[in-house]
């Protein structure tokens, strides 16, 4: 394996191999600025974030991605990282956050036990809190109410409910009698201003719940800002303002917005948020979205408490179109930027030692890349430096036996593979059922823009006021297609009805062979059929529709991860990741790639759903067994499509299915099957699956997931 192959930072939570001195000053620069948010004991007093912290590359391969996953490292558990890709829609900029905050908060925490997310930490922060205030002003008598104090913030968890350990029973009995009027005393001192109690209802909701329950799934479509149905409301003790459509899309955005303040005004409870923009090049495409973001940062710094805000950008892309674009209040929210640099001569040879620490046996490879004479080739002079992933890709080809004297030599030596890359993003979003879920802005980038480039489809955007329809394809004389985003993972009927309606009364308007509103689910949204077999006054309604003109794709676990990584190649390639690749070439290919898209969407929708459609399955049972080996993640980067043959030893297979899954602990059935080779068939991994009991599956309409219970 080539030590040099890996150049780019996927996620702020990997570890990369780092050289301390690189940009070490614009590390501490960050570092400073995010101290005042962690510098008073819980809860916090709100501090107003400043100023947004503008990192600048001065081309791409400075290491952005790579400076935000060490700024993660230094500050460890003081800080909720929140990395946002670009939204895609001006109009409902405020949703995209949201829903980015919500699944990054909804994600297990390392090293904490099954079903513990980063939100239930968050809301046992707040019951310890709001628990050990009540025990110091007396609304909770306690014979030692010191010494219960203490207990109460160093070990006090919420349990399920019915669970009789420790003050389990009397949280789920007297909490919010007692604790009540100490909450709205608490918001208060830390200037939190919030209509009633939802947020402490829901949080406590959610961490007392099962995780996948449906419960569970009400707390987080709150979270989301989707409305509920009246036995979801009744079950989280809310009252009915929070049943109702928001009422237009700038209802909805507003709603959102007011979302994420609240939330940030609650980290004075827990951990304050890093907020990430990173691929920030895609907003120079569009005035209208450029000016937007400059509005989005300049609200964030200036009136969202408890968080810092790190943008970054390529510096030409910034200078010459994002910056020109925003009004000039808000370029003043950025603090000065700060610029990367490349690797030094000292630094390089460092980031080799480090690189090949464990590839001791390749002597030859390693003396090429040691090679005093060539590295002074790269290093002509005392103050030379090179871009990192410059030097990595250099010191690849030297390390596998290519002539390369100097950087000059890289554009025509290195070219990134776009099938490999496009198939190795595939396997990323497959084998992890949170990368899928439910992102608006990969739909409308798909519609306005994956599928288009290059056809003669009629794309325009359309105003909705309700947003039910924000893109419409017109062929004349074969169809018309319109594309919905905002309300496509609702569960609630009186959603579906509008929209069934509103796909009715466009058909009857357009005479076209082909007329339907499309609207996209990927795996984890799927938890209820549409319409659900409950709906007896408007689930024949829905259900007429989805047979002729309202087309629901309920994704499989294969098509997201094609389409979502399919947005996340273009975002590379925009932002300067793909070495030797622009954008036009990578749409040149996705458009062969997705090209039968096309013709699904423009097909007459054909959906046999009954009268009305039965619930999914539901969670197998579990049984008990030990938990084995560490896995052997060589065949991991295998795709994960397409069937299996049958053929190998039970035991064995047991070993690998246990110590697969227990390393990955949340991950589709389709990434193990891919992890274990053609060998093994798909109903030979689920059955080893169901006869584990450290695993639990979960069985989807679409799709299986697998959970690591041990």
């Amino acid at each position: 394996m080539n030590p040099f192959g890996r150049d780019i930072v996927k996620n702020p939570r990997d570890h990369p191999v780092t050289v301390r001195t690189l940009n070490l000053e614009v590390l501490d620069g960050l570092v400073a600025a995010f101290a005042p948010l962690v510098s008073a004991p819980l809860p916090r007093e709100p501090l107003a974030a400043g100023k947004a912290q503008l990192v600048l590359s001065p081309a791409p391969g400075y290491g952005k991605s790579h400076l935000i996953a060490r700024l993660y490292e230094s500050l460890g558990k003081e800080v909720n990282v929140v990395g946002f890709s670009p939204f895609q829609s001006v109009s409902l900029c405020w949703q995209s956050l949201l829903l980015q905050m919500v699944k990054e908060m909804n994600g297990p925490v390392e090293g904490e036990d099954f079903g513990r997310t980063r939100l239930t930490m968050w809301a046992e922060s707040l019951v310890r809190l709001l628990v050990a205030e009540a025990l110091r002003e007396g609304l909770l008598p306690h014979p030692e109410a010191p010494i219960a104090e203490r207990w109460v913030m160093e070990h006090l968890t919420i349990g399920l409910e019915g669970d009789e350990g420790g003050w389990n029973p009397w949280l789920h009995e007297s909490f919010f009698k007692v604790c009540r009027p100490v909450w709205r005393r608490l918001l208060a001192r830390r200037g939190v201003s919030m209509e009633d109690d939802a947020w402490l209802l829901v949080l406590f909701h959610y961490a007392s719940s099962a995780p996948f329950s449906d419960k569970q799934q009400h707390c987080l479509a709150w979270l989301r800002g989707q409305s509920l149905e009246e036995d979801a409301l009744a079950e989280l003790g809310l009252g009915a303002s929070h049943g109702r459509e928001a009422g237009s899309v700038d209802a909805l955005n507003e709603l959102c917005r007011r979302k994420v303040h609240e939330w940030c005004g609650l980290a004075a409870f827990y951990r304050p948020f890093l907020f990430c923009f990173d691929q920030t090049e895609v907003y120079a495409q569009d005035d209208r979205l450029a000016k937007t973001f400059g509005r989005v940062i300049a609200e964030l710094v200036g009136e969202v408490p408890h968080h810092l805000t790190v943008v970054t950008a390529n510096q030409a892309v910034w200078e010459s179109k994002l910056r020109p674009a925003m009004d000039v209040a808000d370029q003043h929210r950025f603090q000065l930027s700060q610029v990367l640099r490349g690797l030094d001569r000292r630094e390089g040879e460092e980031l080799i030692r480090l690189l090949i620490v464990e590839q001791a046996d390749q002597r030859e490879a390693c003396g090429r890349v040691t090679d005093g004479e060539w590295l002074s080739g790269l290093f002509p002079m005392p103050g030379s430096n090179i871009p990192a992933r410059e030097f990595l890709h250099l010191c690849q080809r030297r390390w596998e036996g290519g002539e390369v004297k100097g950087p000059q030599k890289l554009v025509v030596s290195v070219k990134v593979d776009l099938s490999e890359r496009f198939n190795s993003l595939r396997v990323e979003f497959a084998a992890n059922p949170r990368l899928q879920e439910y992102d608006p802005d990969v739909f409308r980038w798909l519609a306005e823009v994956g599928l288009v480039r290059g056809q003669d489809l009629g794309c325009v955007r359309v105003d909705h006021p309700h947003g039910y329809v924000e893109m419409k394809w017109h062929v004349p004389g074969e169809a018309v297609v319109r594309f919905g985003f905002a309300h496509a993972v609702s569960d609630d009927h009186r959603v579906w009805k509008s929209l069934a309606m509103f796909a009715r009364q466009m058909k009857e308007q357009d005479g076209e062979p082909v007329s339907k509103l499309v609207l996209f689910r990927p795996p984890p949204q799927q938890r209820c059929a549409i319409p659900k077999s409950t709906w007896v006054v408007n689930g024949q309604l829905i259900a007429e529709a989805r047979r002729d003109c309202l087309q629901l794709f309920d994704l499989t676990a294969d098509e997201t991860a094609e389409l979502y990584a399919a947005r996340k190649l273009y975002l590379d390639a925009e932002a300067g990741d793909l070495e030797g690749m622009g954008g036009a070439e990578v749409m040149e290919f996705l458009t062969k790639q997705l090209a039968y898209w096309r013709t699904r969407l423009l097909e007459v929708a054909k959906v046999d759903v009954g009268d009305v459609k039965q619930e999914a399955p539901r969670l197998v049972e579990v049984v008990k067994v030990q938990p084995e080996v560490k896995t052997d993640r060589a065949a991991k980067g295998r795709l994960p499509f397409g069937r299996r043959n049958a053929g190998q030893p039970m035991p064995q297979l047991e070993q690998r299915v246990r110590s697969f899954v227990r390393d990955e602990r949340f991950v589709s059935l389709e990434a193990l099957v891919g992890h274990l080779g053609a060998e093994v068939s798909t109903e030979q991994a689920l059955a080893c699956c169901e006869g584990l009991g450290e695993v639990q599956t979960e069985r989807l309409e679409n799709c299986t997931i697998l959970i690591w219970q041990g």
